[in-house]
């Protein structure tokens, strides 16, 4: 039983590692549009991902104060990579 569980997750593991990639990317594209580097935290978009993504989880019965959580650290950790990437690095 939980050695199925293991399986099942580490196949959702399995898509969420791509679709990070392409976050990853989306990033990116979008850093490379932005000239100004004090520009990246973009404080705002944030707020609207981590209010959108909380419903989200809501409406399918997910813990939206859980999902919150990871995507403010998850938030945080492409807003280092897209400094780190910028061509006027901050």
């Amino acid at each position: 039983m939980l050695n199925a569980i293991r399986v099942q997750i580490d196949s959702i593991d399995d898509q969420i590692v791509v679709l990070l990639g392409a976050r990853q990317r989306a990033v990116e594209a979008a850093g490379r549009l932005k000239t100004d580097p004090a520009a990246i935290p973009a404080p705002d978009r944030v707020r609207f991902v981590i209010d959108r993504v909380s419903g989200m989880a809501a409406s399918i019965g997910a813990d939206p104060a859980l999902i919150a959580r990871i995507y403010e650290h998850l938030i945080d950790c492409f807003i280092e990579h897209e400094r780190r990437c910028h061509p006027r690095q901050v």
